[in-house]
């Protein structure tokens, strides 16, 4: 029998946030997180909704691609911590199925994949990596995505030693039901961008317009 990949849901939308904000993208919510983070604003540890092979997987991310007359080919792996699950025989019958088809992963960097699979990972997708905790990731990021106040409770820039200079950085203010940062919150954020040449500032901007 084929693994069955444990998804919480399969969706159409806008990614929201980071360096593909306002990108149309299919979104694979996979169940299950290594972290317990109290902030966490996609808690989907437990039961998931479906158990789908590799290939079934494909077919719906084929089927949600179809829109409008065009192709939506920006695919979002998500979670939870798509790194529990996420492999290389996912990815080939997405690449199989929905040819030229971009590929990112939103990790916090801290779930263990075998050296394999975190090489075709790297290969295959756009990592980003949003850390919880100042530690070396077992994937290499192309884009790092900070939340301020920080889950450590450090800078921002404590993380700088373990991402590579190519590397994308953007810093993200942590918003509760509001959906938008406070005026004063951004007043911080400027200040703190002037004073760190090469970061971005990246908005939820998901939560501000509830897209899907």
């Amino acid at each position: 029998m084929s693994r069955q990949y444990r998804i919480v849901e399969m969706f159409r939308g806008i990614q929201g946030e980071g360096h593909f904000a306002g990108t149309p993208a299919v979104f694979i919510r996979f169940a299950g997180c290594n972290l317990n983070c109290s902030f966490c604003d996609t808690p989907h540890k437990g039961s998931p909704n479906y158990y789908l092979a590799a290939e079934k997987v494909a077919e719906e991310v084929l089927v949600l691609c179809a829109t409008q007359g065009r192709d939506i080919c920006h695919v979002v792996f998500t979670g939870g911590e798509p790194m529990m699950q996420l492999d290389s025989d996912l990815i080939t019958a997405i690449r199989r199925t929905v040819p030229g088809a971009q590929l990112q992963i939103e990790t916090n960097g801290e779930a263990m994949c075998v050296p394999v699979e975190v090489s075709y990972i790297e290969s295959n997708c756009w990592v980003t990596w949003s850390p919880k905790h100042v530690c070396s990731p077992w994937i290499r990021p192309d884009e790092v995505k900070v939340l301020s106040p920080t889950p450590w409770g450090g800078d921002p820039a404590d993380i700088l030693p373990f991402v590579s200079l190519e590397a994308k950085l953007l810093i993200q203010p942590m918003v509760g039901d509001e959906g938008a940062p406070r005026p004063e919150v951004l007043e911080d954020m400027n200040r703190w961008l002037e004073a760190h040449p090469g970061w971005r500032l990246s908005i939820q901007l998901h939560k501000m317009f509830d897209w899907r």
